[in-house]
């Protein structure tokens, strides 16, 4: 159960850094 947990966790913390990326522009160098 940990390892389902900590899948979710690591997916989470992907998809909001992608999305701070893209809200906030930074790393514009990565902006098509």
């Amino acid at each position: 159960m940990e390892l389902a947990i900590g899948i979710s966790l690591t997916a989470a913390c992907s998809f909001i850094a992608l999305w701070i990326n893209d809200r906030f522009n930074v790393g514009g160098e990565l902006k098509e």
